[in-house]
């Protein structure tokens, strides 16, 4: 029968590395030998045998992990599936943390055995390559070569005894680190291993960075391309042409494409030996001339000889991922989901209402700064749509995650018109006062024009008309927005049931400026000036709105067409919608009928009275 620690055995196995005899699940990190040689400890796992069991593993050496679990993701219930994922994140800061243990150690070794070994004048490997040692020092009777990193750190060492054998210093980094031979000027050229590298250098004078193995050329290529944008980039490779899928020539291909370099490999003629695959067995049997040829006639990288058979054009819309509740605030997850489930609808809709309700509310009131050393701010101000047939539950999704807002609205204007009558009331007995008042003074103006005019003097007991906060504006002018953010400086949501009436309003001609206005009122932190002859100056300090609706598919795609081919509609209007799902809507209908859950809708509603 198969348990956990077989099965994450053969796991192990099926990635080509050596496992470990012994799995313990215990949830600690442990090392092994990844190659099955005894001085090696690359090799690393940790596995947690309760609950879901579930680990990860992978090799230092090679730069790459592997996750596993005992059940799919799509098979776990919520809370199992929570479980997991901090699983995971505990792994990985694990793996992190030994790592950079065993990074840091190794850069003291490095620097230790470096500073103590003595420049290379003659060493068998040397002599057997029939290449100059070109900054390798001695350390005793190994050969040692400096990996360092694009600013010079030296984070590793290479030794190579002088049969040949290499070995890296364990723990020590290798991804984008590199051993280089000469200075830049114009050309660079990255290839695997020191003596490779050095038979280029000695052909051509090229500056070379030996990256020590296939996988590290891609790390490699990357790193220098990003130092010396402007240089030409060779990609030498090592041909495979014995071994399954040509590794040297495959990873060499693969680095020239990601940084537009070029490709070059040896060229032996009809006459190949069989262990003939490097520049540097170019070198010993046709000589330098022979590698400087092939380098000189490198080329642009092409994976393909021709074009692959033509495949019939997908008839429909590629699948939508399902949404992650991981994407919401733990607040708004079980309320969300709750909306979803009850109204049989896509959780998309009900997400992303809630997201863009909680955005308005919050306003300009908070601010983003994308750079820590910049006075760049932003308000966290969002604009979602809900892309979908008839009938797929749009709206009543929206009402049902809107009701938050529109009862704060309701408690909202209750308290404004108790309060305004008040202030109509007050504003009556002043009124009346300064009736009193002026007759008052007509009849002292004659004997008494200090106490006369004093009467005259208006009330300045009378507060200012009471304005009420608004949360949800449905169908307003311009006009009249721009009036509500002058009371409402902080911002509001603009929804619309059906959005695709709000935008056809702003196509119209003469509606130029309300389409600015909305443009701004994106961005939340602007203010906006009118001046009309007729009606005066306006101005609102800070224009600040959320926006939420829904549309259908057909209708928004001529908006589309024009926001990505230049048109009429080029003025990132469209795109300030970054919260947009269209859902596939394809599972089975299940008739649901009970209360809303009660806890989740609790959270929800303290996070907004927050």
């Amino acid at each position: 029968m198969s348990t956990p620690t077989t099965l994450f055995h053969a796991a192990v196995a099926a990635t080509g590395i050596t496992p470990p005899d012994v799995i313990e699940d215990d949830g600690n990190l442990h090392r092994f030998s990844s190659n099955g040689k005894p001085s090696n400890q690359d090799g690393w796992y940790v596995l947690y045998g309760d609950g879901v069991p579930a680990g990860s593993f992978g090799c230092w050496r090679n730069g790459w992990s592997q996750t596993w679990s005992s059940k799919p993701d799509t098979a776990m219930t919520q809370a199992e599936r929570d479980a997991h994922r901090q699983r995971i994140h505990a792994m990985k800061a694990q793996r992190d943390v030994e790592q950079s243990q065993r990074q840091q150690q190794a850069r003291q070794t490095a620097a230790a055995l470096w500073q103590a070994a003595a420049p290379a004048m003659q060493h068998e490997y040397l002599a057997r390559k029939g290449i100059k040692p070109h900054g390798a020092r001695c350390d005793g009777h190994r050969l040692v070569v400096p990996l360092r990193d694009v600013d010079g750190t030296l984070h590793s060492l290479q030794t190579i005894a002088p049969d040949g054998d290499k070995r890296f210093l364990p723990g020590g980094r290798v991804a984008g680190c590199y051993h280089s031979m000469g200075k830049p000027q114009g050309v660079l050229v990255v290839c695997e291993g020191f003596a490779t590298g050095a038979s280029i250098h000695e052909a051509t004078g090229h500056a070379v960075a030996v990256a020590f193995n296939a996988g590290n050329l891609l790390p490699v290529a990357q790193a220098l391309h990003g130092k010396y944008p402007a240089l030409r980039i060779i990609v030498a490779a090592d041909d495979d042409w014995r071994t399954d899928g040509n590794p040297g020539l495959t990873k060499a291909t693969q680095a020239a494409q990601a940084v537009g370099g070029d490709l070059s490999k040896p060229d032996f003629g009809d006459n190949r030996q069989e262990k003939a695959t490097d520049f540097n067995d170019l070198h010993q049997l046709c000589g330098l001339d022979a590698v400087k040829a092939c380098i000189d006639g490198a080329a642009t990288a092409s994976t393909d000889n021709g074009w692959p058979d033509p495949v019939p054009l997908p008839s429909g819309l590629p699948p939508v991922a399902p949404f992650d509740a991981e994407l919401l605030p733990k607040a708004l997850r079980g309320w969300v989901a709750d909306i979803a489930d009850r109204m049989q609808c896509p959780p998309d809709f009900t997400a992303v209402g809630a997201l863009v309700a909680l955005s308005s509310l919050i306003g300009a009131r908070a601010v983003v700064k994308p750079k820590a050393r910049d006075d760049w701010a932003v308000p966290p101000n969002l604009w979602g749509a809900i892309v979908g047939r008839p009938g797929v539950m749009k709206s009543p999704a929206l009402s049902e995650v809107l009701k938050p807002l529109q009862r704060l609205e309701k408690t909202e204007r209750e308290k404004w018109q108790a309060a305004h009558e008040a202030w109509q009331l007050d504003c009556k007995v002043a009124e009346l006062a300064a009736k009193a008042n002026e007759k008052q003074a007509a009849a002292q103006a004659a004997k008494d024009p200090a106490k006369a005019r004093a009467l005259l003097q208006p009330a300045n007991n009378l507060t200012a008309e009471p304005t009420m906060r608004r949360y949800v504006v449905n169908d307003a002018t311009v006009e009249k927005l721009a009036e509500l953010l002058t009371v409402n400086p902080w911002g509001t949501l603009v929804y619309r049931d059906e959005i695709h009436g709000l935008l056809c309003s702003m196509d119209k001609q003469g509606q130029e400026g309300a389409r600015g206005f909305y443009l701004t009122g994106y961005d939340g932190n602007q203010g906006h000036a009118v001046d009309r002859i007729g009606r005066g100056e306006s101005f609102v300090p800070r224009v600040c709105l959320a926006m939420l609706g829904g549309i259908q598919p057909g209708k928004v795609q001529s908006y589309v067409r024009d926001a990505v081919a230049g048109g009429a509609g080029d003025d990132g209007l469209l795109q300030r919608f970054g919260l947009t799902v269209w859902p596939d809507v394809n599972r089975e209908f299940v008739y649901v009928d009970r209360w809303p859950d009660t806890p989740p809708s609790r959270r929800h509603g303290r996070c907004l009275s927050a």
